[in-house]
Parts: structure tokens; sequence; C-alpha cells
């Protein structure tokens, strides 16, 4: 049986990320409800859909980091839905204001949560990076101003 102290670098490594992850959830929250609430109190339509926007950004902000997080429990994660999940949150959050189609194939693979993790980091990891380097040429993404 492995025993882990409440001082141990992994336990803190762990009580450190949650923090993290936590602080920029409710940064995210709390930018998503000034935004809300400026969209509700300006006036014209141009500022509004505007503002919406800003709101629908941050939305899947934030759902490309709750996809990030450490999934919860010692459960087996199937690979397939959570990197599904991701994609759908990226899609949201980057790749559709950059008219960018993304297509993912998957097959069922249970991985233990923290290897989800570090797969969906790398997941996201290479999708962004693909996403910025095919805008770097002119013509191939839309403009999203």
């Amino acid at each position: 049986m492995t025993v882990c102290r409440l001082d141990s670098p992994i336990v803190e490594q762990g009580i450190l990320l949650r923090e993290l992850n936590h602080r920029i959830n409710s940064g995210l929250a709390s930018a998503i409800n000034l935004f809300s609430a400026a969209a509700v109190r300006v006036e014209g339509p141009e500022a509004k859909r505007a503002l919406s926007d800003v709101v629908e950004l941050l939305h899947g902000h934030a759902d490309v980091q709750q996809a990030l997080a450490m999934p919860k429990g010692k459960v087996l994660i199937d690979t397939a839905t959570y990197i599904r999940m991701m994609g759908c949150a990226m899609r949201r959050s980057l790749l559709d204001r950059m008219n960018i189609r993304l297509v993912l194939a998957t097959e069922s693979l249970p991985l233990q949560s923290e290897r989800c993790r570090w797969l969906g980091l790398i997941v996201h990891g290479l999708v962004t990076n693909a996403a910025k380097h095919a805008c770097l040429s002119p013509g191939h993404c839309m403009d999203v101003s």
C-alpha cells in the first residue's frame, strides 16, 4: 500500500494544480459576468453583438479549461469521449472563429485520469499550434475582426 504524505511533492503539486484551475475558472466566470452585464446595459445592436461574441468566446475558453482540468477519481476515462468533448470546446473557443473545421477520428481507449489529462494537454497543444500556423499564411483564415 502506498501512502502519500500531505507534504509530499506529488500531493503539493495536485493541490497547486487544483488551486490554479480554481483561480482560472473563477477569473473566467467573473469576466463572463462582467461582459454579460455590459451586453445588457449597452445601447446599439453592434455593441451588443460584439459583447455577446466576447461572452461566447469566454464560455468557449471556460469549456476548454474545464476539459483540461484533471478528471476526478480513480476510474478509467474513455479517451474517445474525453477528446470529443475537448474538440467541441476548442471549436467553440478558437477554431470556429478562425474558420477552421476540426474532424476527430477516435476509438475507445480507457485510460487512468492522469494519463487522460496528459493526452488532453497534448491534443490541445497540437490543435492550437496547427491552427496558429495555418493562419500565418495569408488567405488561409477568415478575418475574425
